[in-house]
């Protein structure tokens, strides 16, 4: 079956030629609709055309295929519902704009074929500058989506070799830090009879050890991010582990005058006469509370305090960290996300992701609130408090 003749229907000819950039393919089994799609845009389009879906369907999968199709419904051998529904199927063709253009104008048919995928249903008779107007939207929309696919194609892959370098960069570290290590042990041996070198040594030797774990945590943060680590978590007592995180910045939070005031349901306390256990994994949670409060300590200014309040909630004990300064308006609503930093000259936008993903690995939550008017900025953690019924998989 054929629909009627000559439906498309010219009312202009003051169309400026453009180059002819794109191609389309015109699909109906009227030779002369065919003709008169040609003449109204042969000007601006190289123009291939079919008289039935099989040949459309070939001509789809040519290299290269064509930018846009026009598809008429009624057709022998196969009809544009079944044409679109294949072009659809196949990865090569699934993203040309199909636009059907039929004389059917019944709404169902309508909303079938969108349905189907088509980005428009044109009802004829059309006019041609409706049509031209048409398809120039199109096949604008197109080239945006594959310039954004492009783009994020290009993102990814970016992504990919910045953490490929970084596992190269941790496997290369690894090398000089154990000899910093053995040699420090090697002093401390021989100048034990000198207290204030000995002293010294060992502080050579915990950094070096610390950093050793700091290169090892970023692998596991790795494991956490492909849903690989497996969680090795006990009862730990939170207090001391804070002192032990507070001892260990000390030195540089005293450059800026800051103390660390530990609170308990809002009232100052001392670690050694709390109770507060959580549910986690020692190195880690020590990770994820040194990242915080290195943050802390350099967002906040000089001579002020960082509270610590802790309170139980339920299953979950909640851990409220709160430092005076606000974080960047710029990046307070991805301040969790990787790499998402502003302001810092030797920042990498990571100590708050990997607390956020060291927090989801305990099966916690994490929040941030900086406030303008306060001028403080206030993290808020639930971290689980006895041990969960089923173990936990990051």
């Amino acid at each position: 079956m054929s629909e009627a003749k000559s439906e498309v229907v010219e009312v202009h000819n003051g169309v400026i030629g453009k180059p002819k950039g794109f191609t389309i393919l015109a699909v109906d089994d009227e030779p002369h609709n065919l003709m008169l799609i040609n003449s109204i845009l042969r000007q601006e389009y190289r123009i291939k055309t079919a008289p039935d879906g099989v040949r459309a369907l070939a001509i789809a999968a040519e290299d290269p295929p064509p930018d846009l199709i026009l598809l008429d419904i009624i057709m022998p051998k196969i009809d544009g519902f079944e044409v679109c529904r294949q072009l659809q199927q196949e990865l090569r063709s699934r993203d040309i704009p199909v636009i059907f253009l039929t004389a059917r104008n019944e709404k169902e048919h309508e909303i079938y074929g969108l349905g189907l995928g088509a980005v428009d249903y044109i009802t004829k008779p059309v006019l041609a500058a409706q049509l031209k107007a048409r398809i120039r939207v199109h096949l604008e929309l197109s080239a945006a989506r594959k310039r954004l696919a492009q783009q994020n194609q290009i993102l990814a892959e970016t992504v990919r070799l910045r953490e490929e370098i970084e596992r190269l960069t941790r496997h290369d570290l690894k090398g000089p830090l154990s000899g910093i290590i053995t040699m420090s042990e090697i002093l401390l041996q021989e100048i034990q009879g000198d207290p204030q070198l000995h002293e010294k040594a060992a502080i050579i030797n915990r950094s070096g050890y610390r950093i050793l774990q700091m290169i090892d945590r970023s692998l596991d943060l790795y494991k956490m991010e492909t849903g690989r680590y497996q969680l090795q978590a006990e009862a730990i007592e939170l207090p001391p582990l804070l002192e032990r995180v507070w001892r260990d910045h000390e030195r540089v939070a005293s450059r800026g005058g800051l103390d660390l005031v530990l609170h308990y349901r809002g009232l100052a306390t001392h670690p050694a006469t709390l109770h507060f256990p959580i549910w986690g994994e020692d190195l880690l949670l020590y990770t994820l509370f040194s990242n915080l409060l290195i943050n802390a300590i350099q967002a906040a200014p000089p001579g002020t305090s960082i509270v610590i309040d802790l309170q139980e909630e339920g299953e979950f004990q909640r851990i409220t960290l709160t430092n005076h300064g606000v974080v960047p308006i710029e990046i307070r609503d991805r301040f969790f996300e990787k790499y998402a930093t502003h302001g810092k000259r030797n920042g990498n936008g990571l100590g708050s992701y990997s607390a956020q993903l060291i927090t989801h690995t305990h099966g916690g939550t994490i929040a941030m609130e900086s406030s303008d008017c306060e001028e403080t900025t206030r993290l808020t953690l639930r971290l689980p408090r006895i041990a969960p019924a089923v173990g936990l998989n990051a």
